[in-house]
């Protein structure tokens, strides 16, 4: 006669096929245990419970576990029982319709109401602590992190845009001379209402031959002379971007932090940010390392691919991967192939990252570049299919013609 082993959110029980309890380990009304007990095997994680009752199963003889799940199996085997698998086990599916109406008859509940709010508040406890569980996966923040980084982004390219305009009213020379927005920020906040000198402007960061122009310029410039009145606003977008700027750094430095300990196997491949972005466009870690290859290729140009397959142009070579600069750098008829092969370490790292958190890194950049190098090698120069092929144009009806044919007569 075969021997069952069933966990229930009541506990863990060995019965025949006759539904009859044999071994039992209870942990009603306990429902923390309870709880604890689901996760773990939910987690594939062998709990206390069934260790007990499959010892005492096995002290009285029984030789053969069935159990109806082959994770269930897998954390059974080693306890030297020889454990079945039956999906559909008609012995089990019978016991879970009675185990209500068995345990009270046993005396451990005292009515089916308080069988269905122990199930639900067990139930409510799973569902809660795998919310907390998703809610502490550090992942998760570094999604919300490189998220905020890039609105940061385009709010300070916005304002940095308004702010050149504004104080070109005043001073167009700095704006003239001045790209880096940051450069910029700081040398209208030192130049304030007044007029620029060669001190401000090297103490904004700009080179002493650069502030000197800027003045000798400046003195012979068509300008407009701001108010103090009307300095002020533009004072407070410079100071508003600068805020954001320290802002960015700050959350750069998270990222980069963060990312060192979750995936430094990604971060030694493509740098903090751009495997931050990676996981952001995936959704997590986990996620990422369960995609192939060829989708973390294109992760990001997601529009250009649907649009391909739509038009049936050429699909994109790369997506988020294109601000490495192992692929942003190379010429334009190698940039496929390095994007496929960094694509595949990837691939390769997210799992690591995930699931073993082994440090590989050194092998996986060093596989990297060798097969670079070979790339390189190979493809010198363009061939005739690395050309970008010419968008072919569909034949153009003529204005009127329904497009059918003449019947013969």
């Amino acid at each position: 006669m075969s021997t069952y082993l069933v966990p229930t959110p009541f506990g863990v029980f060995v019965h025949n096929e006759d539904c009859r309890i044999l071994y039992e380990v209870i942990v009603y009304p306990d429902e923390e245990l309870a709880t604890k007990m689901m996760m773990q095997i939910a987690d594939k994680t062998l709990p206390v419970e069934i260790r007990d009752a499959i010892e005492a199963a096995r002290q009285a003889g029984v030789n053969r576990i069935v159990v109806e799940s082959s994770g269930l199996a897998a954390l059974i085997r080693d306890l030297n029982v020889e454990v079945m698998v039956d999906n559909a086990s008609r012995a089990i599916k019978m016991f879970r319709t009675s185990i209500d109406s068995v345990l009270i008859e046993r005396g451990v509940l005292e009515s089916e109401q308080q069988t269905t709010d122990f199930r639900r508040r067990v139930a409510l406890g799973i569902s809660r602590e795998k919310i907390m569980r998703h809610l502490r996966s550090p992942d998760l923040t570094i999604k919300y992190a490189v998220e905020t980084i890039d609105s940061l982004d385009k709010t300070i390219n916005l304002l940095g845009m308004r702010l050149r305009e504004w104080y070109a009213i005043n001073v167009p020379a700095i704006v003239n001379h001045v790209e880096d927005i940051q450069t910029l920020v700081e040398t209208v906040l030192s130049v304030g209402t007044g007029m620029p000198t060669a001190e401000h402007l090297v103490r904004a960061g700009l080179p002493p031959e650069a502030a000197k122009n800027i003045v000798e310029e400046t003195a012979q410039e068509v300008g407009t002379p701001l108010s103090e009145e009307g300095l002020k606003p533009v004072l407070a977008i410079a100071q508003s971007i600068r805020t954001m700027l320290d802002a960015r750094r700050t959350i750069e430095e998270y990222i980069e932090k963060s990312m060192s300990r979750v995936a430094p196997n990604m971060t030694a491949l493509v740098g903090p940010l751009v495997g931050a972005r990676l996981i952001s466009a995936a959704g997590s870690l986990e996620d990422l390392a369960k995609k192939p290859s060829s989708t973390i290729q294109v992760l990001g140009a997601e529009r250009a691919l649907f649009r391909s397959l739509r038009t049936g142009a050429a699909p994109p070579k790369h997506g988020v991967i294109f601000q490495v600069p192992l692929v942003h750098s190379s010429p334009f008829w190698q940039r496929g192939k390095i994007a496929r092969a960094l694509a595949g370490k990837l691939a390769i790292a997210a799992k690591v990252d995930a699931h073993s958190g082994q440090d590989l890194s050194a092998a996986l950049r060093l596989q990297l570049e060798r097969r670079i190098e070979e790339i390189r090698r190979q493809n010198p120069r363009p061939s005739a299919k690395g050309q970008p092929e010419k968008q072919q144009q569909r034949p153009t009806r003529k204005r009127g013609s329904r497009g059918r044919r003449s019947r013969s007569r």
